[in-house]
């Protein structure tokens, strides 16, 4: 039988940055290259055109997530009026809250994490409301009563007693993420039809002085289809001739492209007729407990539910974590047939998690805590390299974990929790090990990455090498090269 691996946070998979200069002949085999395996770095089809990934991919230096006239709700500086505070979280949530009240609406989804419920059939404790002592706690006592009481409003009271002061909004851009990548001919989630991909928001979340905090929210923005995938790409690529990133020119041009996303009406007729496809949240500042190395990390999900089909007054409500089984069925019957029912494509990264396994909540402890591993109660289930006499391999095992976002978050890259870190003003966000990593070509196939990462699979400890910005570069060049194909599968639900 395998051996297990007890794991805390600190000593999960540890990773290291490597070169891969020297990537041997013998697996240049284009499709054993994808990252189907999660074994080898993605051998792109396409080596032209070169992908700027601060730029037109993941978009941070601090001229644009601290343009003074786009990210400030009243900005100053602009040109022109109509730019005032569009990449702010104000004006994002005024576009996407419809007919709704944007304190209403922000409220709403705030409170949503003050009480306890259960989504998809699991608990979800709460992350904030009062304690036994009746004193605030978790969201309440770090966002919600002070900003209700920065904006003249009593700390307590109704959802919408209040109209909150958005140039006080405790939220501050981290960066703009285009993932483009996501885009294909079939949706990852399974549905039918063409999916063009998505634009992000990623914020951090602040305290009443404006020091950041352990928690971030992302504004996913499902890419219009008033254009073409390709269109789209040429769009995003085009930002690198506009100007150096962050000049005024380059931001100008940003602010082109990401209006067509985040205004009213983008998308006729979807709730609120707004692109927004979800929100995240990706936090551990609102855990309850007093011990900082007990607290549990958590990440949300919310969408534009509570509403009838094409209505315009639809709230933020929790919804189900794609890809992610509630953690109480890790190391279970449900989640053992799951696997022996889904060999081939758990394989081929292309399984997609039942909906009745799904959470509403992706949870894992943090530091000196047993973290979730996802793993089989029965062991005989692997295969022979893995000690048992069963179908499932250890690639198996790690395509799934780290399609889960409690996997890509903590366990399997040896995040701890953000891959955008939260930031000061005046300073750039930083990548976890996911994404740190650069995409320059290596000088000897330029299919292939000059630096790639490894990570140790946290239960066989095999080393499993990633280049994620890579694999993103490399779906700009196949749509920049007009291939409607997918070349790689996302890296999860992500």
């Amino acid at each position: 039988m395998k051996k297990q691996f007890e794991l805390t946070a600190w000593s999960l998979g540890l990773c290291a940055l490597v070169g891969c200069n020297g990537v041997e002949e013998n697996i240049a085999s284009e499709k054993s290259l994808r990252t189907q395996s999660f074994a080898l770095v993605t051998n792109c089809k396409y080596t032209t055109p070169a992908i700027d990934r601060e730029a037109e991919l993941i978009i941070r230096h601090v001229n644009v997530v601290d343009d003074p006239c786009r990210t400030k709700p009243n900005g100053t500086g602009c040109t022109t009026s109509s730019s005032q505070g569009k990449w702010s979280f104000g004006y994002l949530v005024s576009q996407m809250a419809g007919d709704n009240s944007p304190s209403e609406f922000v409220l709403r989804w705030l409170g949503s994490f003050e009480t306890s419920r259960t989504v998809n059939g699991f608990a979800m404790q709460a992350r904030g409301g009062l304690d036994a002592s009746n004193l605030p706690v978790g969201v309440t006592a770090k966002v919600v009563q002070p900003w209700r009481q920065a904006s003249g409003c009593s700390k307590t009271g109704s959802f919408s007693d209040c109209t909150l002061d958005f140039t006080k909004a405790p939220f501050r851009l981290l960066a703009i993420v285009n993932r483009i990548d996501l885009a294909g001919p079939v949706d990852f989630y399974g549905s039918s039809g063409p999916n063009s991909g998505e634009a992000r928001f990623v914020f951090g979340v602040t305290d009443t002085n404006g020091a950041p905090l352990e928690a971030t929210v992302i504004f996913e923005y499902k890419l219009p289809s008033s254009r073409t995938t390709f269109d789209w790409a040429t769009q995003w690529h085009n930002l690198v001739s506009a100007g150096p990133v962050g000049s005024p020119a380059y931001n100008n041009a940003l602010e082109q492209l990401t209006n067509q996303i985040t205004v009213r009406g983008a998308i006729s007729g979807a709730p609120n007729n707004s692109a927004i496809s979800q929100v995240r949240t990706n936090e551990i500042a609102f855990d309850l407990g007093k011990i900082a190395n007990q607290k549990v990390w958590e990440l949300r999900e919310q969408r534009l539910l509570d509403c009838s089909a094409g209505s315009t007054k639809c709230w933020l409500i929790p919804d189900t974590v794609k890809q992610t089984p509630d953690h109480t069925k890790n190391m279970t019957a449900a989640l053992d047939t799951f696997f022996v029912n889904n060999t081939a494509k758990l394989a081929a990264e292309t399984h997609v998690v039942p909906t009745n396994l799904l959470t509403g909540a992706a949870r894992s402890k943090a530091a000196l805590n047993t973290a979730v591993v996802w793993d089989l109660l029965n062991q005989d289930l692997y295969n022979q390299d893995m000690g048992g006499s069963g179908p499932i391999t250890s690639v198996m095992r790690y395509n799934f974990a780290l399609a889960t976002c409690t996997g890509c978050h903590y366990v399997e890259t040896n995040t701890s929790n953000m891959h955008i870190s939260n930031r000061v003003p005046g300073q750039m966000s930083q990548f976890s090990n996911f994404l740190a990593v650069s995409i320059e070509p290596s000088t000897t196939d330029a299919r292939l990455p000059a630096n790639s990462q490894s990570f140790f699979d946290s239960v066989s400890n095999e080393s499993r090498t990633l280049n994620e910005p890579w694999r993103r570069a490399c779906e700009m060049k196949r749509l920049l090269n007009g291939d409607p194909n997918p070349w790689t599968k996302t890296s999860g639900a992500h």
